[in-house]
């Protein structure tokens, strides 16, 4: 039996404890992803996307009377496949002996059945909290194809965009470029450099998306970089920034967002992208670009608990099915 929590009290129960308000251990739960980007709800197996393709230079000169036919497109498609998902937690109360929270404990025969204690109320707040850790890194970091029993479920978004990076609007290695990065750290503007080169490649359909509609999703040593160029310009708004801070920066108009759970999950040495991406990533597209499937509305909705009078035991569980994908390859640019 491995108990979902165990004690690691470092004194001996011996008088008044404080236990109006507990202080959870920070964790890094992030955007929640399905009201972030496209999302599909109901989907069992896959959802097909499909994409007619744009029909071009059709336009010819009317010369004479007559017909003739000129012009073709195509109608591409896109798979996304959810993988099943699951979590198996398990408790017995013992767990808790000799220390404050035995009082919070059932009487009798109920002694084990844990369910509306404060017990009860960690174990319920640590299961959601989870959901929310796990699913970000799992949804962005996810590889099929990789051993770990946590990030080989499925593959997350890095993994697409990463293996079909020859096709995608524009593609930056920032490690190739000493301006931008050497050795993993962000040179002196370098997060200026990336993003004025990002600009400059973009695809002409991507410029044309206005300003407000696309994002600069970034790794916080990016985001921490070009607010140190902001402040370093020596102008009032360069001051301003300086004092004030800023959770909310633009590139020429385009909002650049944090995303310090990337930088959580790659210091993961499990993490099969940590050699892959190293430790600053630049994700430039429009959100609804970014597709999330699943067979639920809500991953965190799915936790269920019960107590098993025969095994004594309060058990939790949690399944669904969930994928992710991107649509366009024009309206998408990484730099890694």
């Amino acid at each position: 039996m491995a108990n979902q929590l165990t004690s690691n009290i470092t004194h001996t129960y011996a008088g008044r404890e404080f236990v109006q308000s507990f202080f959870y251990e920070p964790q890094l739960e992030g955007k929640d992803l399905y009201n972030e980007f496209q999302f599909f709800p109901n989907v069992k197996g896959k959802i097909n996307i499909y994409l007619p393709q744009a029909l071009q230079k059709v336009l010819r000169a009317d010369t004479s009377c007559g017909f003739s036919a000129a012009g073709t497109t195509t109608i591409d498609d896109k798979t996304l496949t959810v993988c099943d998902i699951k979590f198996n937690l398990e408790q017995c109360e013992d767990a808790f002996n000799a220390t404050i929270f035995e009082e919070f404990r059932r009487s009798g025969t109920d002694i084990n059945d844990l369910r509306g204690t404060v017990m009860d109320t960690i174990m319920q707040t640590q299961m959601s909290r989870m959901i929310r850790e796990d699913n970000q890194k799992l949804l962005w970091f996810g590889d099929d194809a990789d051993s770990d029993n946590f990030y080989g479920i499925c593959d997350g978004f890095w993994r697409l965009l990463i293996d079909s990076s020859g096709s995608l609007g524009y593609s930056l290695d920032m490690s190739g470029n000493a301006s931008i990065e050497s050795g993993g750290t962000m040179a002196s503007d370098g997060a200026l450099e990336a993003f004025r080169d990002i600009w400059t490649n973009q695809p002409a359909t991507l410029r044309n998306v206005p300003l407000a509609d696309k994002r600069f999703y970034v790794t916080a040593t990016v985001f921490d970089n070009y607010l140190e160029t902001l402040e370093a310009l020596g102008t009032d708004s360069g001051l301003q920034t300086l004092q004030d801070g800023r959770s909310q920066l633009r590139f020429r108009g385009v909002p650049v967002i944090s995303m310090p759970e990337w930088d959580d999950a790659l210091a993961d040495a499990a993490n099969p992208f940590q050699a892959e991406i190293g430790n600053n990533a630049i994700l430039y597209t429009v959100p609804s670009n970014l597709a999330i499937g699943a067979d639920v509305s809500s991953a965190e909705g799915q936790m269920i608990s019960w107590y098993d009078m025969k095994d004594e035991l309060i058990y939790s569980k949690g399944k669904w099915k969930q994928g992710v994908q991107y649509v366009h390859d024009a309206w998408t640019v990484i730099a890694i």
